[in-house]
């Protein structure tokens, strides 16, 4: 195997890939990524087993290939280098070189056939839907999602497409977070599923500022999210949500409108004296 490729280019996706590899070196080879040259460029995998990420880049492919190499490792060469070109070749026994001017490394892989296939979804099935929908649902219900990785069906959001909304919805037992928005009218097909934690966040990373459409896609144990180039795959949540909506009240007639900004400074204030360990803040409400 060997191919060049531009930095910038290797750079964006392997910073990408930094938070799906394994970093408990339980399985060494999930510390790794998949480098794969083809005809037509660099594909580069990585996975833990849970969530999986495959990207693609554009390079001149000298001779095809694959190689693993440490994910870790190979994103900090790259990004050290100071060349605009990076030169990656398979050497003997998996070690690979790596070249960009006047640099020089050598670092040692693994071989292809340890590295776990990751799942592929099925042709012609997919869900579209807006990448800045996607953000709003995330950033919006995330932070409810609990940190506990004994109740694992609550370690996710609930990914809800109805007729009418995209709704998602998350909870750690004491607080709940519920966002629905519009379905775009493009989109076709309803389901009900649970997105881990950690596959939200990623989905997040990707999208970034760009608002480019997310394929979603489900398979018989995994869920898959296509974003231009990029491939998400992640293990399935077969377990019952709690039912939300009994929680929510639907006939309360109180409610309360103040400015969002007045209302979290006070808040940030007085919480500078709140317990340590409640953390807990009183709310008295009156007329005015």
């Amino acid at each position: 195997m060997e191919f060049s490729a531009r930095k910038d280019d290797l750079v964006r996706e392997l910073a990408l890939i930094q938070g799906i590899v394994e970093r408990k070196n339980t399985i060494p080879i999930l510390a790794n990524v998949l480098i794969e040259a083809e005809d037509d460029g660099v594909q580069l995998s990585a996975t833990d087993l849970d969530v999986g990420l495959r990207c693609r880049v554009e390079a001149q492919i000298e001779t095809p290939g694959a190689l693993t190499l440490s994910a870790k490792k190979l994103y900090e060469i790259v990004r050290s280098v100071t060349d605009t070109d990076v030169r990656v070749k398979e050497l003997e026994n998996s070690w690979a070189a790596i070249t960009s001017g006047r640099a020089y490394f050598k670092v040692v892989g693994l071989g292809k056939s340890e590295f776990p296939s990751l799942a592929e979804p099925a042709a012609g099935k997919g869900m579209e839907i807006p990448g800045a929908l996607f953000s709003e649902l995330i950033n919006k219900t995330s932070f409810a999602i609990t940190a506990d990785d004994n109740r694992y069906f609550l370690n996710g959001a609930r990914l809800e497409l109805t007729d009418k909304d995209v709704r998602m919805v998350a909870t750690d037992g004491h607080r709940l977070a519920y966002v629905a928005l519009k379905r775009p009218a493009e989109t076709t097909g309803n389901t009900s599923v649970i997105v881990p934690k950690k596959t939200l966040m990623e989905l997040l990373k990707i999208l970034g500022e760009d608002e480019t459409a997310v394929t979603f896609a489900e398979g018989e144990n995994h869920l898959f999210f296509r974003i231009g180039e990029r491939l998400l795959v992640s293990k399935r949540v077969d377990d019952q949500f709690p039912a939300y909506d009994k929680v929510i009240p639907q006939q309360n007639d109180k409610s309360v409108t103040c400015g969002r900004e007045e209302l979290s400074g006070a808040i940030r204030r007085v919480s500078l004296l709140a317990n340590e360990r409640s953390r807990a803040v009183r709310f008295s409400i009156e007329s005015g």
